[in-house]
């Protein structure tokens, strides 16, 4: 819990940056179940965010793994199995995503930092409009 408040945290500092409408914890339409951050101004548009961290070492992650075929080094073979559990905490985000007028986009990272592919492609969106020395990606 504190790693995802944490992240969204600095997610929503680093996107007050590029459009100060960014709101952290905003109230949703259906009341308990909320998004982490919304956004509504230039930059994107009507979207908000839902900060998931996940830990690549519980059941559910390690169930999810696979052998790696024949030619692909073992430290490529976890990035993509890491790669692919993230991927499927997507799915069922995207359809538990509480009511909201606009879009919905779910930011999915590892405890150790990695992220889904769709999140790193925001990401680097966040980062064309971000000053130079904020962002390393």
């Amino acid at each position: 819990m504190a790693r995802h408040d944490s992240a969204a945290r600095i997610l929503h500092s680093t996107l007050k940056t590029i459009d100060s409408t960014a709101e952290h914890e905003p109230h949703s339409f259906e009341g308990r179940r909320r998004n982490n951050i919304r956004l509504r101004g230039s930059f994107k548009g009507s979207v908000d965010f839902d900060v998931k961290v996940y830990t690549l070492l519980g059941n559910k992650a390690t169930k999810t793994t696979t052998n790696p075929a024949d030619g692909i080094s073992l430290p490529l073979h976890i990035v993509q199995q890491a790669t692919k559990y993230l991927e499927q905490i997507e799915r069922p985000a995207i359809q538990a995503r509480p009511l909201t007028n606009g879009r919905f986009i779910p930011l999915v990272f590892s405890a150790g930092g990695m992220m889904s592919e769709a999140t790193r492609k925001e990401l680097e969106t966040w980062g064309e409009k971000l000053e130079a020395n904020t962002f390393r990606g």
